[in-house]
């Protein structure tokens, strides 16, 4: 008598979210990454010396939980960044992200869009992480003109994943000042270390819940990642990020942005200055550096007095032709994708889409008519 044997049902391969497509730049040059408005111009980083910042307690001496108010999009916000705890030859210390943290965090974003490096880390969660090596952050950052040690890149990886982050928007009721959560947690808020004696050992960070919210929902824009990098201090950084998103919330022709160095210091989180009119200085090197660099055409500089006193300076700063287009084009490329995705989904961007050979074959077909279609733009009309 023969035996029937019941075969258990095979899983379905993983397939990972049709958005993964999207956020891929397939760019062998490594010139473009992704941008998070609100996440990428908050003042998350700390440039001042740790001495000015520590509170003493009965058990010694802590950083204090730095408060910021910034504005985006025509709204006001406040952060609030608590210092990362990490033990050190036996004694515990405590450490805020400063430049190299910032400098860290651009790398392994860049390393997310090439292709196939994402991967979802929590289940259903919907969050999103990436894998890399040290080496492979570490030949980047060298390429780029910034220089850390193995140890750096991974003693930078704990402070991003322990230091934590709290956003607020502020809005204004009948009852007085009413805070709104955007988010709280920290820049990785999963961290699985490679072997630390292998710098080629596989590392692998989720990103915070806002990051993986704007890769869902497609709520991101391609920005020049070589210019970033390039730039000499994280106050040129952050002022190119905030050009980049800020001037579409103006709709501005003349692809003109006002900003007074107050908010300047205020974004960058450059508080604690002994005077003022050093770090006004320091401002106004940083807005001209910009137009040194060719991301600015030209900027008007304005001294704002009280009696014979400068307390502020207003730049109106005028957009390259170079940095313009680039707008332009991230904008163009930012609202086809999302159009794309409802081609290719059947609907809009607001959960996770499992992927499969049809979505697949469907995107392919649609990315090769534009192509077709932008390469007959460039012919000549004379057909020469």
């Amino acid at each position: 008598m023969s035996k029937v044997v019941q075969l258990k049902p095979q899983p379905k391969p993983y397939e990972p979210p049709v958005q993964f497509d999207f956020w891929e730049i397939d760019d062998p040059d490594r010139r473009l990454t992704n941008t998070i408005a609100l996440w990428d111009v908050a003042p998350r980083s700390v440039f001042r010396h740790a001495e000015d910042i520590r509170i003493a307690s009965g058990d010694g001496k802590y950083l204090k939980t730095i408060e910021r108010t910034f504005t985006h999009g025509g709204s006001v916000y406040m952060v609030t960044l608590t210092p990362a705890r990490i033990r050190r030859e036996g004694k515990d210390t405590e450490q805020y992200p400063g430049e190299r943290e910032q400098l860290v965090e651009e790398v392994i974003r860049q390393i997310a869009v090439m292709k196939n490096r994402l991967s979802m880390v929590a289940g259903d969660k919907g969050e999103v992480g990436v894998t890399f090596s040290i080496y492979e952050v570490d030949r980047e950052l060298e390429r780029t003109g910034h220089k850390f040690s193995f140890y750096e890149i991974q003693d930078a990886l704990t402070v991003l994943h322990r230091s934590t982050v709290e956003i607020v928007r502020l809005v204004e009721g009948k009852d007085g000042t009413i805070k709104e959560p955007m988010v709280s947690g920290s820049t990785f808020p999963m961290y699985r270390s490679g072997d630390r004696r292998n710098a080629e050992s596989a590392t692998t960070v989720g990103f915070n819940w806002l990051v993986s919210q704007a890769l869902m929902h497609l709520d991101f824009r391609q920005m020049d990642y070589e210019v970033i990098m390039r730039l000499k201090s994280p106050i040129e950084r952050w002022l190119y990020r905030r050009l980049n998103h800020e001037m579409f919330f103006q709709r501005s022709p003349s692809i003109a942005h006002v900003i007074r160095a107050s908010e300047i210091i205020d974004g960058c989180g450059l508080t604690g200055w002994t005077r003022l009119r050093d770090v006004l200085r320091r401002v106004t090197q940083a807005v001209n550096a910009l137009k040194g660099e060719g991301v600015v055409a030209d900027v008007e500089i304005r001294d704002i007095m009280q009696g014979r006193s400068k307390v502020d300076v207003e730049y109106t700063i005028i957009a390259s032709e170079s940095l313009a287009k680039h707008m332009t084009d991230a904008q163009r490329i930012a609202s086809r994708k999302k159009q794309d995705f409802r081609e290719v989904t059947g609907s809009d961007p607001v959960a996770f889409i499992p992927n499969d050979a049809e979505k697949r074959a469907r995107l392919r077909r649609i990315r090769n008519q534009q192509l077709a279609g932008e390469k007959a733009l460039s012919l000549p009309l004379d057909g020469n």
